[in-house]
């Protein structure tokens, strides 16, 4: 990271990938990114802009070595919810590779009512004109030594034959806030934690430990 002053921060990288894929077959590509970040202590605004990645067509990363198969998804771990239901993420297709991807994130912090962010992101590939879009937004807000959250999210997958919306909210409270400030117990340190999701679509997953 090349430190630009009050201008921020600017980096630069190239990455060389030779790679054998699920089918056998033999790749060798470059990837260069460029990532800048500048940071507004006074108003508490965070900017990172991962201005360009952009990747030969012959390029691929390690996670796309670890398909055993070349297109496809996986499935998303369950989460102990009885009401839950099978989830299926991460849909990929390595006959098409990654080609240019945009991506920027923006943190505020609201003093004492907590921190807001926005991140949204563009993914395209060689040989099609689609592209994958991811947008997230969210609030955290404390309470005291209480903290919750609430975020939404929405992906776009081009191999995928449906968009992703997702609502989140998420409680934590530490056994703290119920003992003496001179309490010795091994709790102290530890949580009571509660989320709660919805896709937007009727399904719905609660979870709390």
């Amino acid at each position: 990271m090349l430190s630009l002053g009050l201008f921020g921060a600017f980096s630069f990288d190239i990455t060389q990938a030779n790679t054998t894929l699920a089918d056998g077959t033999r790749h060798s590509g470059q990837s260069v990114k460029s990532v800048y970040s500048k940071s507004f202590y006074q108003t508490g605004t965070n900017i990172q802009v991962a201005g360009y990645r952009y990747s030969t067509q012959g390029f691929y990363n390690l996670s796309d070595s670890a398909y055993s198969r070349m297109s496809g998804y996986t499935v998303k771990p369950p989460t102990g919810d009885t009401n839950e239901q099978t989830q299926f993420i991460d849909y990929f297709n390595l006959f098409y590779s990654k080609r240019g991807q945009e991506q920027i994130s923006i943190s505020q912090q609201l003093g004492n009512y907590g921190t807001t962010f926005f991140s949204a992101s563009r993914q395209s590939y060689w040989n099609t004109s689609r592209s994958d879009q991811q947008i997230s937004f969210g609030l955290n807000v404390p309470f005291g030594d209480i903290t919750t959250s609430l975020n939404y999210s929405y992906s776009n997958n081009i191999w995928q034959n449906d968009r992703d919306h997702l609502l989140a909210f998420t409680l934590n409270v530490p056994f703290s806030h119920w003992m003496r400030t001179d309490s010795q117990s091994a709790f102290r340190n530890s949580n009571a934690s509660y989320s709660m999701s919805n896709d937007l679509k009727g399904g719905m997953t609660n979870l709390s430990g």
